[in-house]
């Protein structure tokens, strides 16, 4: 079975397409409208504003359950999302999951590390 992956072009300043891509087929990515990424342009990305966090959110749900995307897609956008600088970009499934994992295991490494007195 082919890799989950995540295309995106820039189609003009004012449009950008983002598909999915996996066995069962190309499809445009779903836009999601959640209240916490309030973009009224939709999917962005090269910065961190709300276009971002909206894409970084809507690959983490097409990728994790909703708890999940819910607790990382600031950081997929942190990571992934806000530094491409390009028109055209390619994403894995598995690049996202990478993120979600090192800040999981930051997050268990930090809580097994005892607290240090002032």
């Amino acid at each position: 079975m082919p890799e989950k992956y995540f295309t995106g072009r820039r189609v003009n300043p004012w449009v950008n397409s983002v598909q999915m891509v996996d066995a069962k087929g190309i499809r445009p990515l779903l836009l999601r409208l959640d209240p916490s990424t309030q973009s009224s342009t939709g999917f962005d990305w090269g910065h961190s504003g709300a276009g971002s966090a909206r894409l970084a959110l809507a690959i983490c749900a097409a990728v994790m359950d909703e708890a999940d995307a819910l607790a990382h897609h600031q950081d997929v956008k942190a990571m992934l999302i806000a530094p491409i600088q390009s028109d055209r970009w390619t994403l894995t499934a598995d690049q996202v999951l990478s993120v979600v994992q090192a800040v999981q295991a930051a997050q268990a490494a930090a809580k097994r590390r005892p607290c240090e007195a002032d």
